[in-house]
């Protein structure tokens, strides 16, 4: 959890997870790709916000499908909710 440890210091970490989860719910069915979990953000945000989606997936938070689309792994979507709590 190194990369994800520097990532929690910066301000828009939290907006970036909430857009995530926006985009997602609380669904292990919903897929959306990079760009559409990001959407949620002000245009200057969203590489900040695309960085934070790739620490995701790296850590297994997100899992990656054949069609470049994204969903929650379980662990994922609990430390989602820890975080906007």
């Amino acid at each position: 959890m190194g990369s994800i440890g520097k990532l929690e210091k910066l301000p828009i970490y939290v907006k970036s997870v909430e857009s995530i989860y926006k985009e997602l719910g609380e669904s292990f069915n919903k897929h959306a790709t990079i760009v559409n979990l990001v959407r949620h953000l002000p245009k200057h945000q969203r590489s900040l916000a695309k960085d934070v989606v790739k620490a995701f997936i790296k850590i297994g938070y997100l899992r990656k499908h054949r069609t470049d689309t994204f969903c929650w792994t379980k662990e994922g979507m609990e430390y989602s909710k820890k975080i906007l709590e």
